[in-house]
Parts: C-alpha cells; structure tokens; sequence
C-alpha cells in the first residue's frame, strides 16, 4: 500500500497514480485539506503501543489501514481554513487552528515505520537555505559570492565590493503563511538591491540573502530521484519578466526543454541529496555566459 499524502485537486498525483494503477499496485490519499471536513485522523496510545486510525482518506479509497501501509509520497501538506460561513476572521486563529492540525498530521504519520519520498526527518534538515549553499560549495559546485545579514553595514559593504556586477536580495525561508491555505499567498520574488535607495532601517527590519549576480545565459530545474538526474533548460534569459527569477512565469516567450548536465555537476547534486537522505529533490541552477553552472 502506497500512501499519498496531499490534498484534493493535486494535478501531479493522477500522473503518478495512473502508473501505479497499471502497475496494480495499492494507493490511497490522505487528502490534508478536508483535516475537519470530512477526514479525521486519531491517535491514541495504550500501554506503549500506538494505533493510528484515519476515518477517511477520500471517498474513493474510504479508510485507511495504517498497518498496510509500506511507502509514502511526502507529496504536500495543506490543511483546511476554519470552518466557518464569516469572512475576515481573525488570521491568528487560521493561523492556530492551521498549525494544530498539521501538528496531528505530523504527529500520526511521521512514524510510519514505510519508505518515504521524501522523510519529514530529511525535509526538515534540508530547508535551510545557508546549509545547502555550506554543503554545495563544498562539493565543488560554485556559489556566487553571498551574504546573509540584517547589518546595514555589512550588507552596504557587501553591496560596495560587488557593485560592478551588482546585487540580487531573496528571502532566508518563505516562512509560514499568516492566512489560511487555498487563500493567494504573497510571493517575494528575487529583486536587484540597491544600496542607495534604501535605508538602514529597511535593511535591519529583516535579515535577508545578498548575493553578487551573475550573467545568466540560461537556467535549469534539476530533479534529482535516487541516482537519476533529470533536468529541464528553462531560456529565462529570453523575456525582461524572467531575468532576475523564472517563477514569474511567461511561457510565450521562455523555452523549456531537456538538457543533459555534465556528470560531476549531477553528481555533486545527488550527493548533495543523499547527504540530507533525501530520494527526491529539486535544484536551480544557472549557467553563466562565462560558461561556468552556478547553484543559487
């Protein structure tokens, strides 16, 4: 039994679950957002022994038998708003009923004794994004010149010492959202810094990433499952929209198409992976017009 843990309208879990039912195996989905509509989950402990019980996974599979259960897709983990016909309740209470029951989620599922793509364990010590930069420049791949600081004067320095190629400024973690899932989230795209147009206080308001730019004459999204590299060239060089960041998205004028890297950057990429005990995972990189691939 394969469980997919997800929520409902998840347009990646039919082209996986489409194989699996060729292939005749076992699935389920757990879908997280109808966690208190529709879907509850239990567990309970008597003397040492833990039962987990889910009342309904979705109702096409119906319950769930956690004992049967032999790998999961971590896939994605969204929990409902509060129920409630009000608008504009208080975001403090999305927010507290959102982390009681991913708390309950995490709690009954994470010790699945199953094969996990990917393990909340792994996932968790592979979010840092000051780690994967660490532990990618010591596999050899090349990190632009960065800087993570909330001290105006460190980033003005940082920003003077690399003013002839310039600087890009992205967020340290996305965080956790203050509305409740299914709502549009804010997006804080990389920007280029400038130093002269903004003040110290702005600066110290919040730490952020500063990192030398580089001449892009392409990027990549490198996925990366067991020892298999696959990897997708995305021509973001080829609309103003997608210069500094791809994510905003202008398919018209960006090409995508398959590319193979070089061995030693796929390689350094898959044990970058197996360091967290990561299966699978996904990578952006770039490839310079000075002919150098860069992970950002």
């Amino acid at each position: 039994m394969i469980l997919i843990v997800s929520h409902e309208g998840d347009a990646h879990v039919p082209m996986v679950t489409t194989h699996l039912d060729r292939a005749s195996r076992p699935w389920a989905l757990l879908a997280s957002d109808r966690l208190g509509d529709g879907l509850s989950l239990s567990f309970s402990l008597e003397q040492g022994r833990p039962e987990i019980s889910a009342a309904l996974a979705s109702p096409s599979c119906g319950r769930i038998e956690f004992d049967a259960i032999t790998a999961v897709w971590n896939r994605r983990r969204i929990v409902a708003p509060v129920r409630t016909e009000e608008r504009g309740v208080d975001p403090a209470l999305h927010q507290y009923v959102r982390e009681q029951r991913l708390a309950l989620l995490e709690g009954t599922l994470d010790g699945l004794p199953a094969r996990w793509i990917n393990s909340p364990a792994s996932l968790s010590a592979a979010r840092p994004k000051l780690d994967q930069l660490r532990r990618v420049a010591a596999l050899g791949l090349t990190v632009p010149p960065t800087l993570a600081s909330d001290d105006p004067h460190a980033v003005r320095a940082f920003a003077e010492a690399h003013g002839s190629s310039g600087v890009i400024t992205k967020v340290l973690s996305p965080g956790t959202p203050i509305v409740p899932d299914g709502i549009p989230q804010y997006v804080i795209f990389t920007h280029r810094f400038d130093a002269s147009a903004t003040r110290d206080e702005a600066i110290s308001a919040a730490p952020a990433i500063y990192q030398a730019e580089v001449q892009k004459a392409w990027e990549a999204r490198a996925i990366v499952v067991g020892e298999r590299v696959l990897c997708c060239k995305i021509d973001s060089q080829a609309s103003p929209a997608t210069r500094l960041d791809w994510r905003r998205y202008d398919f018209e004028r960006v090409g995508h198409s398959i590319l193979r890297l070089p061995d030693e950057v796929a390689a350094a990429l898959v044990a970058l992976c197996r360091s967290y005990g990561l299966v699978y995972a996904a990578a952006d990189l770039a490839f310079t017009t000075a002919g150098a691939w860069i992970f950002y």
